[in-house]
């Protein structure tokens, strides 16, 4: 694999650093509690700087994440990793989009029930479910290829906690984040972001083991 194939793979543990370093500077400003307000606040219409943060917190991660997709499947089809592989990597890449596309459909805290902010939640939801249902494909594809045993076993785990806050948010498990509805979305973008991140470093981890073979 050439550099420019390894520094995409590196582009899956970068985006959630990248976010994470965003959604701090961003909440930094005066009058924002993140243990109270959405990470979608930060870029909602007419919030300070909400272009900046749109582009810098949800595009570019998503582009990120989606740049590693790219380069995951062309890892996994190496390795053997028949049509649920690629389906799984599809479907990473459509999660990822999705992402990018909070930054584009802002919120609108006038109108939480409008057309703007419902485009908003929904491409976060189209972003989790896309990333669930692609972990457990990508595992799947990969259960009996020697080396991706990390992600195969831990990825769907991610994936199913996912599922359960789906059903239940956050709060409904972890009492300390009772009233904390910012801190507990931000434990489901936190879960989201370390299946990429896991997924990386293992993809990363395989690619100099064929290195050292060549």
């Amino acid at each position: 694999m050439t550099r420019a194939w390894m520094g995409c793979l590196h582009a899956g543990w970068i985006a959630p650093l990248w976010f994470a370093l965003a959604v701090w500077l961003a909440g930094l400003r005066i009058g924002y509690d993140p243990a109270l307000r959405a990470v979608g606040d930060l870029g909602a219409v007419d919030a300070p700087r909400a272009a900046l943060f749109n582009i810098a917190g949800f595009v570019i991660p998503g582009v990120l994440m989606l740049v590693f997709a790219v380069a995951l499947e062309k890892v996994m089809t190496r390795d053997g990793a028949g049509r649920a592989g690629r389906l799984g990597t599809g479907l990473l890449m459509i999660s990822s989009v999705a992402f990018a596309a909070q930054g584009v459909f802002p919120f609108d805290p006038d109108e939480p029930e409008g057309l703007t902010s419902q485009r908003h939640a929904s491409t976060l939801a189209f972003a989790i479910l896309g990333l669930m249902a692609g972990a457990l494909l990508v595992a799947a594809s990969l259960r009996r290829v020697a080396g991706w045993r990390v992600l195969t076993r831990f990825g769907p785990a991610l994936a199913g906690v996912l599922l359960v806050f789906l059903a239940q948010p956050p709060q409904a498990w972890l009492p300390m984040l009772e009233g904390r509805v910012g801190h507990a979305q931000r434990v489901v973008f936190a879960i989201h972001l370390s299946w990429f991140a896991l997924a990386a470093i293992v993809a990363l981890g395989r690619e100099r083991t064929a290195s050292l073979r060549r």
